[in-house]
């Protein structure tokens, strides 16, 4: 019976957050309801509010469902990456990018960034720090798994570059959500060669 009852809430929960995404592409995140959403889902209000407070915890909830879509398609890049840092680095990048636009567009993505910040003790803003930091993680795996093959020097420490990396990556993400004139050409030029100095010194030495 429990086992049934989390499955109907999980459908629910999907039904949801469909009909919000939906409602957020049309009327655009400001001028969306949730009297419409909940419309939509086919629930009462009443029911909705059960699950999500506020809009920005839908949109929050919807972001969620995007990095964890994310930190799956990145696995695919740890388990197989190129041999060249440069590259590898910036595949699992690209990978994170175009998994981070599946659902949301910018003025979505700026929208949840601001519900983050004003409520980072909410279920939704909690549950995508943690993907947040699972992301920083997949990319310290992904230097071990470099280090593995013989790509990067064995006393690179995994995490620390990693770490830099991931800021690296996650500012450039920034500076693109914020500026509607930066193009996604623009951007995979302007990661991709910082990326490029980031892996300086990097390289294993040839054998």
């Amino acid at each position: 019976m429990a086992g049934l009852r989390a499955r109907k809430k999980a459908q629910s929960e999907a039904r949801i957050l469909n009909s919000a995404l939906s409602i957020f592409r049309a009327k655009g995140f400001n001028d969306a309801r949730m009297e419409q959403i909940a419309e939509k889902a086919d629930l009462s209000i009443g029911t909705l509010y059960n699950y999500f407070l506020t809009k920005g915890d839908l949109l929050v909830a919807i972001v969620v469902l995007e990095t964890e879509d994310t930190l799956t398609a990145g696995r695919a890049i740890v388990a197989n990456p190129p041999a060249d840092v440069a590259e590898a680095l910036m595949a699992l990048a690209s990978v994170w990018y175009r998994h981070s636009f599946r659902l949301l567009d910018k003025p979505l993505w700026r929208h949840a960034f601001a519900m983050m910040i004003e409520r980072p003790d909410a279920p939704s803003s909690i549950k995508f720090a943690k993907n947040d930091e699972d992301l920083r993680v997949q990319m310290a795996d992904l230097i071990r798994a470099l280090q593995a093959r013989g790509h990067v020097r064995p006393d690179v420490d995994a995490l620390d570059v990693g770490l830099s990396a991931f800021n690296l990556i996650d500012r450039t993400f920034m500076m693109f959500v914020t500026n509607d004139a930066m193009d996604s050409d623009q951007l995979t030029d302007l990661l991709s060669r910082q990326l490029a100095v980031t892996s300086i010194g990097l390289d294993a030495a040839p054998a």
